[in-house]
């Protein structure tokens, strides 16, 4: 029997274990995290693990050597691997990522440089294949992970919402129709694909308004169009916070045309649909399967958005029938039905 001792406490570690960390990220956990370390790991320990985490912008202390998995995410430095080579004498190691670091465009901003560099790409690579697994988010993410990585093992483990977000009665805005986007600060082009659309619909549409929740996009509205920011809730301060702000009638979730976006989790899509909100949705990889067309939303096609828009801005009854759908349909796709996945994943190596 081995002992862990972790916070100053010591005791027999029976189960199996796993360690996460949000590596070189900040001290909180980003959304990112949140979905791919803290929610999956606090379901794990209701399925007999022994499963801990931590934010770290070092390597992490050697406590952690006592898990038997040690779970990496944002392993995107090189010193990284000196960490994951001493790791591997005595754990078994995973890689964790839902962006394809191999396909970001010029249009990122500044803070995405790295990425299109040989040799950051490069030692990512290395990274990976120093580890037993990758898990990434989607099947075109796993795939372009296996062609740059050459990795032998990568695993798709799917994004999940909290059980409780289905049980949520979302704020209504009395007589505003809501059209929303929860857009991070690389998203611009995203939303340029809907710009005219959103601008059309508003200018025509008594009553509607559009909620940009995240990064400020209110610049690139003109100055008539009635819109609204909300800043970001940091997942660790509360996940009922966080969809709490969604006042949405409909939900947005465009994508520009490039492989980056192919690789995309749908959970923006997801978030919404669990609050019983209807979906308008890129016709692309990340949302097929996900937004079923004239049920739970629609899928959109570039001449589609403004026409859908102004259908369901102008259409309360049918909002009300396809959101309801929407959250039926999002029970899929709740943590107490995904856990299971990361549970064999992890098993796997055992």
């Amino acid at each position: 029997m081995r002992t862990v001792l972790v916070a100053g406490r010591t005791g027999p570690l029976t189960s199996p274990s796993v360690w996460g960390v949000h590596y070189f990220r900040t001290e909180l956990p980003d959304p990112c995290s949140w979905y791919r370390i803290v929610q999956p790991f606090d379901a794990l320990n209701g399925r007999g693990w022994d499963a801990r985490r931590q934010s770290s912008a070092a390597p992490p202390p050697d406590v952690s050597l006592d898990a038997d998995i040690f779970v990496l995410q944002g392993g995107d430095r090189p010193d990284a691997a000196r960490v994951l080579t001493e790791r591997s004498k005595v754990q078994r190691l995973v890689y964790e990522t839902d962006d394809d670091y191999f396909a970001v465009p010029a249009a990122q901003p500044q803070a995405h440089d790295k990425y299109r560099r040989a040799d950051v790409r490069g030692f990512i690579a290395a990274n990976m294949r120093a580890c037993d697994m990758v898990t990434v988010t989607t099947p075109v993410l796993a795939e372009s992970v296996r062609t740059h990585s050459g990795h032998p093992n990568v695993v798709v483990v799917p994004n999940c919402v909290p059980d409780g977000v289905l049980g949520l009665a979302r704020f209504r805005r009395r007589g505003r129709t809501v059209i929303g986007w929860t857009g991070s600060g690389n998203r611009a082009h995203d939303f340029a694909v809907i710009r005219d659309a959103v601008v059309s619909v508003l200018r025509s549409t008594r009553r509607a308004e559009f909620h940009f929740m995240g990064t400020d996009y209110r610049h690139m509205l003109p100055k008539d169009v009635p819109a609204r920011h909300t800043h970001p809730v940091a997942c660790s301060i509360s996940w009922e916070t966080w969809f709490g702000g969604y006042d949405f009638d409909i939900a947005v979730c465009p994508l520009a045309g490039i492989p980056f976006n192919m690789a995309r989790s749908p959970i923006k899509a997801i978030e919404a649909m669990a609050l019983g909100i209807p979906v308008l949705a890129a016709d692309a990889p990340p949302y097929r399967g996900i937004v079923t067309d004239g049920v739970t939303g629609y899928l959109c096609r570039a001449g589609d958005w403004a026409k859908r828009l102004r259908e369901l801005a102008c259409d309360r009854q049918a909002r009300e029938e396809m959101g309801a759908n929407a959250r039926h349909a999002a029970r899929a796709h709740i943590m107490s039905a995904g856990v299971a996945a990361w549970d064999a994943a992890y098993r796997s190596l055992l």
